[in-house]
């Protein structure tokens, strides 16, 4: 009876024992890819550990004690990570907001949260907390650190930036390009291959690459389920590096060190690299979330989860079935004038938009040490309006702005009045009037277009969209206020072409009258066709050229306006220091002059009258004679207006 008993235990014993091996066996499979933990522990659960082991899979074996005094071991599997790479300041705010696109896009609970909010370096003590909250979580959602790898390049504040947001940073070290000077390098890529040592990461099962200059639209979690490597096919035969999924490896990342100074690159970067090294991936089967093609070495990633931003505009809608994945990642490709980033990209690309948004949600939407603060912005305003009004000032009196009693002397007037005095301008003023009314329309319209591109250039290239439009309206104002007045000047010189009816006063209101509408007009315009129904982007295209002839014949009808304007203005001016010449070179006939001059000459009988012509004013020559202080006086009375 006792043989029967120690029978049956030990058959127990045998069944929990193969019962236990067969869970762990199939924690390893397609199922359950290999580092999910076959032992989870309870929520809130504070217990000590006493030593680390790391097993070939990579999970940490730690022994802990359990109450009583007792000791197990207990597998817990490595971290994952969402990893992008920064070799400058360049691109610390799109990588900043692709990450917080992508936090808003996941689940709750879903990501690895640093205490209190703030990230720092990564350490052992990070990874250690996030292999432990991965071990309490729901496998189905997956804890997983937000990481970006930095070379030394990367200032301390734009670290201290992506700490704040809760993004972790590893330094890592340079790799040497063995493409510089060949038929493909591009000067952009100098330190792209340090993006190669996200296969090295041995510290996470599985990292997520996302480039900086993308935009998460949609949950991405299941990615982690992905093979060893995944990518996607955005050109039919190459793969891009924008997007991959990696199951990292210290071999495999020697491995690419040893073969990248032998193996070509079609773009002298590390995309043409790696689709030489993974020419594989070209016939892998797709991944496709839920079904059986999970794991794996080698996994094409659906279209959905990397799309092309030039995929949205032909018909300004996306079109990606949900068997192809549909919205997960989108990058801004192309040269980096046509980045989301760039104030000019707002008018006309819809999708800038879209990355605004989520710019506009960061507490710091601008990089560090960026020169759009405030100090900067009141330098060049301050420099600006000191430049306008020193030119103000010295054109103010020429024009006949000024009182006639204040003269002013006008050191910036001497270079248009050269620019008036030379051979082709006198050319222009002896030209029939319709002839010279358009060729100063020409004139007015090229510095239409300079004033233009100066408040342009006056615009913080990374300034938000509606900073953009303030600070272009403010600056394009004084410019094409200051120069219609500059324009003024060269008109003035043609007197014959009207009466001079208008006033002075009404000149300068109608010029800022002309510079708001003209720097208003662009604004309104945009505005008006971002909230109009478009069927693409081409028709959007041709209906705001549609409307560029009309604001060009606006212009044009506003310079012709101003020629004739200044040319009154301008005869206005002439008629009056026309009068004032008149009015002192007319021969005084008063009795009491008469009388003066010849008591003069009865005190002085050597003064002598001299006279340029019977039309002048007799002058007399200077003397030390007491009377001619008085006569000088006296003539100074007489000749004033």
């Amino acid at each position: 009876m006792r043989l029967k008993f120690f029978a049956l235990i030990i058959v127990i014993s045998a069944y929990v024992f193969l019962d236990a091996s067969q869970t762990s066996l199939r924690s390893s499979s397609l199922e359950n890819p290999p580092g999910w933990p076959a032992f989870r522990r309870a929520a809130g659960a504070s217990l000590p550990s006493t030593e680390n082991q790391t097993l070939a899979g990579g999970e940490q074996v730690r022994t802990q004690e359990l109450p009583g005094g007792k000791q197990a071991n207990v597998v817990r599997p490595r971290p994952l990570a969402y990893v992008t790479f920064l070799y400058g300041d360049t691109y610390v705010l799109p990588a900043r907001v692709m990450f917080h696109s992508l936090r808003v896009h996941q689940q709750r609970g879903v990501l690895f949260e640093p205490a209190g909010g703030t990230a720092g370096e990564l350490d052992e003590r990070t990874l250690e907390a996030a292999s432990a909250a991965r071990a309490g979580h729901d496998l189905q959602q997956p804890q997983a650190i937000l990481l970006s790898m930095v070379t030394a390049d990367v200032s301390a504040k734009a670290r201290a930036q992506l700490h704040r947001d809760g993004v972790y940073t590893l330094e890592v070290r340079r790799v040497r390009n063995p493409y510089t000077g060949g038929e493909h390098y591009n000067h952009r890529f100098d330190d792209v291959l340090a993006k190669l040592q996200v296969f090295a990461l041995e510290q996470f099962e599985k990292v997520v690459y996302v480039d900086a200059d993308t935009l998460v639209l949609g949950d991405v979690q299941d990615m982690f389920e992905c093979g060893d490597f995944c990518a996607a096919f955005i050109n039919p035969c190459h793969f891009n590096s924008g997007v991959m999924v990696i199951r990292p490896s210290q071999a495999l990342f020697q491995s690419m060190l040893e073969k990248l100074a032998v193996t070509e690159s079609y773009d002298g970067g590390d995309q043409g690299f790696l689709n030489v090294y993974f020419s594989e991936l070209f016939y892998a089967p797709g991944f496709g979330p839920g079904d059986a093609h999970r794991g794996g070495p080698l996994r094409r990633l659906p279209f959905g989860y990397h799309l092309d931003h030039i995929v949205y505009y032909p018909r300004l809608q996306w079109e990606v079935p949900a068997r192809c994945g549909g919205l997960r990642i989108m990058e801004f490709m192309g040269v980096p004038l046509f980045k989301p980033w760039q104030w000019w990209t707002y008018p006309v690309m819809d999708l800038s938009w879209a990355w605004h948004a989520m710019r506009s949600q960061l507490s710091d939407p601008y990089p560090p040490d960026y020169s759009l603060n405030w100090k900067w912005v009141a330098l060049r305003f301050l420099g600006v309006y000191l430049g306008m009004y020193v030119l103000w000032w010295s054109m103010s009196n020429p024009l006949g702005f000024a009182p006639p009693n204040r003269r002013r002397r006008a050191p910036f007037l001497w270079l248009g009045n050269w620019f008036a005095q030379t051979r082709v301008m006198r050319y222009f003023f002896g030209l029939d009037d319709r002839l010279y009314l358009y060729v100063m329309v020409i004139v007015g319209m090229t510095g239409w277009l300079c004033t233009t591109l100066a408040a342009a250039l006056c615009i913080p290239m990374l300034a938000t969209p509606y900073l953009a439009v303030a600070i272009y309206i403010h600056f394009k104002v004084l410019f094409t206020f200051f120069w219609m007045i500059c324009f003024g000047t060269m008109c003035m010189r043609r007197h014959r072409l009207s009466d001079g009816k208008h006033a002075r006063g009404g000149v300068l209101f109608r010029l800022l009258c002309y510079a708001l509408a003209d720097a208003s007009a662009p604004p309104i315009v945009f505005g008006i066709a971002w909230h109009m129904p478009w069927s693409s982007f081409f028709a959007k295209i041709l209906g705001l050229l549609a409307c560029l002839p009309f604001y060009l014949i606006g212009l044009n009808a506003t310079y012709a306006h101003l020629v004739l304007l200044w040319a009154r203005q301008g005869a206005l001016i002439a008629e009056r220091e026309r009068a004032r010449s008149r009015s002192l070179n007319a021969a005084p006939d008063d009795s009491e002059l008469a009388a003066f001059f010849s008591e003069l000459s009865r005190e002085n009988p050597t003064a002598v009258l001299l006279t340029d012509s019977p039309t002048h004013t007799p002058r007399l020559p200077v003397t030390n004679t007491p009377g001619s202080a008085a006569a000088s006086s006296t003539r100074h009375q007489l000749r004033s207006p």
